[in-house]
């Protein structure tokens, strides 16, 4: 158990230390709002979006339909959604992760609607 302590506890301390940011993995899963200030890897980025759209009751039903492409940080949503209120809250979450200025938002509104018609 001692050994296991000082695995995690030790990296982290010395991070804070000096003055570094934690990896993304070691964050809370609920809390976004950092990863504009971090370095991400696109696979990362498209991880942390997908698990962002997951965690909210609000968005998890478009977790499928929602396609995030990931290229060189930025960051491009394409796929289907009910309203205007998922796509633009999607959009924020892709926002938290990669900064605002990184996301293009390509969802479309209204066509889940019309395939169930």
């Amino acid at each position: 158990m001692r050994t296991l302590a000082r695995i995690v506890l030790v990296p982290v301390l010395l991070m804070q230390l000096i003055g570094k940011p934690l990896p993304a993995t070691a964050m809370d899963l609920n809390d976004y709002s950092n990863y504009s200030d971090r370095t991400l890897t696109d696979r990362q980025i498209k991880r942390e979006i997908r698990r962002a759209i997951w965690h909210d009751r609000s968005t998890v039903v478009y977790w499928s339909k929602v396609k995030v492409i990931t290229k060189k940080g930025h960051v491009t949503l394409q796929g289907d959604v009910q309203s205007e209120d998922a796509k633009d809250n999607i959009g924020e979450k892709a926002a938290d992760v990669a900064g605002e200025e990184n996301v293009r938002n390509d969802l479309t509104v209204g066509a889940l609607n019309n395939e169930q018609s």
